[in-house]
């Protein structure tokens, strides 16, 4: 494996883990149960169906990134794990610090797209 190759796998890997926490951070905010629970229900109310289209398409994105670099079976695979991962760090959030889910889904939302962004560049280019 060379080295182009094994940084393009790590951010693919990283980006897939930075979308998926984006996309199930905008999913449980969008949540009727969550959104009551949160601080600034007023304000995330009317952001709750850009939030539910926003954790899908971070989602696919990410499904999209791990089926392009590993292909089906491997990638699927990966993503699930790294889903179960991220899984486990929304619920930790929402349970114990429900003020940070909203910047842990704009943070990790806005630097996932941005590597993916790059991770799209350096595979058209590789090609």
């Amino acid at each position: 494996m060379t080295e182009s190759a094994f940084s393009l796998s790590t951010l693919a890997a990283i980006t897939q883990a930075l979308l998926t926490l984006a996309a199930l951070s905008c999913l449980c905010l969008a949540s009727a149960h969550h959104l009551r629970q949160s601080p600034g229900q007023a304000t995330l109310k009317q952001w709750q169906p850009v939030l539910f289209w926003c954790g899908w398409a971070l989602l696919a994105t990410a499904a999209a990134t791990a089926i392009t670099t590993q292909g089906w079976g491997l990638g699927l695979v990966t993503l699930l794990g790294i889903l179960s991962v991220a899984a486990f760090a929304v619920v930790g959030l929402a349970s114990y610090r429900r003020t940070g889910l909203a910047p842990t889904a704009l943070v990790s939302g806005v630097c996932g797209v941005a590597l993916f962004a790059k991770w799209l560049l350096a595979v058209l280019l590789s090609q």
